[in-house]
């Protein structure tokens, strides 16, 4: 295959490899203010936002048949747009937008109303599309139907801990944080390890000593602020955790929403008062962190060859709704060391998938949304080892299965071999990593993981040409 026909494929795979805040759904349609048609539109629109687009996911019945994806010469033809208004009850405004020219205009459905990652450069955040209207119009460009964009229900939750910038000591903190909200107020459950043991409870003196808080800062990487409330009086000053740093129902009056609250960083203090690690907040449904391990492989049932695979596979969940995907991270020993420098022909060859089964004596067929997805989107994954059988520990890959990571849950992950015969299997479980050390794994920035992506898909593309 030539590099200049591989190149759209690996900008795709680039294009899916970034950071999407999502929290936003419009779900309660009704029929637009004097539309008096035959249309009654349903289902679910969930908007994200990367950097300064809105990315949307939607799956929509009772739409216009007639919007088929052909040419239609009328202003508003099939279009789905977030509007300025923030009531279906009454006129609902324009498109949403900052700048002069409608990034909207183009933004529209075909037959069957279902899409996904569809990104629109708007300018806005999700906290200023809360509450705006969702438009779905038909083939003559008519507004039909309208909901309110919503905070979606549930938690946020903040995981995936690395050490506070500049922190260079000993503790390494690791857990769970989930953050609700009950009308103003922020309510706060926390398992932790590995925080300060001399948080016991007794009196601290010193500012922020132990405490457990929402900064403003929406990065873990650069300073993340203040702590973050409205008004004058800080409510996080008497956060604190104790040795056992668990806790739950902790009722916190910041006066700031879910939305509001999403994306921001959350920070750990030891008993000086000191930042030492930090993880941000992200939607529950969507949490890139909430992440299942295969932390034992084994001889798949019936695999009487010479490989002996061991390793861990951490699977992390990006994307909600019809836009869900898993990120697939793993570490290998013992692995075919044909794979990566012979060429791939046999189906599965060097491959690495999530099957069905819950067992791995009937693990079954690759496992995604077959009703969802149009092809096997496993069939693309494998690894490529040295010359020991050795596979690199950052190697990260995204794989858009439309499955939830709950659905990944006790089922099977398979290695091939270079025949693509099954050669190892392990059960998906929740729970700690073991075998990827804390600070290799929480070292590995965004770009590096991007570019091991794309190189895993280009030679994958070489081999298999």
């Amino acid at each position: 295959m030539a590099f200049s026909k591989m190149m759209p494929m690996l900008l795709a795979v680039s294009a899916r490899i970034r950071s999407v805040s999502a929290g936003l759904e419009a779900s309660k349609f009704g029929k637009y203010p004097g539309y008096t048609g035959d249309l009654a539109v349903s289902g679910s629109v969930q908007v994200g936002q990367a950097g300064e687009d809105a990315v949307l996911w939607y799956d929509l019945k009772g739409t216009d048949p007639a919007c088929a994806g052909v040419a239609i010469d009328k202003p508003n033809a099939c279009g789905v747009h977030i509007h300025s208004g923030t009531s279906c009850e009454s006129e609902q405004g324009g498109h949403f937008h900052t700048g002069t020219t409608d990034p909207w205009a183009t933004v529209e459905y075909t037959t069957g109303a279902m899409a996904k990652d569809v990104a629109v450069k708007t300018g806005k955040t999700l906290a200023e599309n809360t509450g705006r209207a969702f438009v779905v119009h038909d083939s003559i460009g008519d507004r039909v139907a309208c909901s309110l964009l919503e905070a979606k229900d549930g938690a946020l939750v903040a995981s995936n801990f690395t050490k506070y910038p500049g922190y260079n000591r000993s503790l390494v903190v690791t857990g769970t944080v989930q953050v609700g909200a009950s009308d103003n107020d922020t309510t706060l459950g926390y398992h932790l390890m590995g925080t300060d043991p001399a948080c016991t409870g007794a009196a601290m003196s010193k500012a922020n000593a132990c405490g457990v808080h929402i900064h403003s800062g929406t990065s873990c990487e650069v300073d993340q602020g203040g702590h973050f409330h409205s008004g004058t009086t800080d409510p996080w000053a008497t956060v604190t955790y104790t040795t056992e740093a668990s806790a739950k129902n902790v009722l916190v009056k910041a006066g700031k929403t879910l939305v509001q609250n999403t994306g921001r960083a959350f920070v750990v203090h030891d008993s000086t008062g000191a930042r030492i690690a930090c993880a941000l907040l992200k939607d529950d449904a969507t949490d890139t962190n909430g992440a299942l391990y295969v932390n034992t492989l084994s001889k798949y049932p019936g695999y009487i060859g010479a490989l002996v695979v061991a390793g861990n596979v951490v699977i992390e969940q990006v994307g909600s709704g019809i836009g869900v995907a898993q990120v697939l991270t793993f570490s290998l020993s013992g692995a075919d060391v044909q794979c990566g420098v012979a060429k791939l022909e046999k189906l599965n060859a060097c491959g690495i998938h999530v099957h069905e089964g819950t067992d791995c004596s009937s693990a079954g067929g690759h496992y995604y949304a077959k009703d969802l997805v149009s092809s096997d989107p496993w069939s693309p994954i494998v690894y490529f080892s040295d010359t020991n059988g050795s596979v690199a520990s950052t190697i990260s890959v995204e794989i858009g299965t439309g499955k939830p990571n709950t659905d990944m849950l006790n089922r099977t992950v398979v290695v091939h071999d270079l025949q693509g015969e099954r050669v190892a299997c392990g059960v998906i479980m929740s729970g700690q990593a073991r075998g990827f050390g804390a600070e290799e794994e929480h070292s590995s920035d965004a770009t590096s993981n991007t570019i091991r992506s794309l190189l895993t898909f280009l030679l994958a593309l070489v081999l298999a040409s």
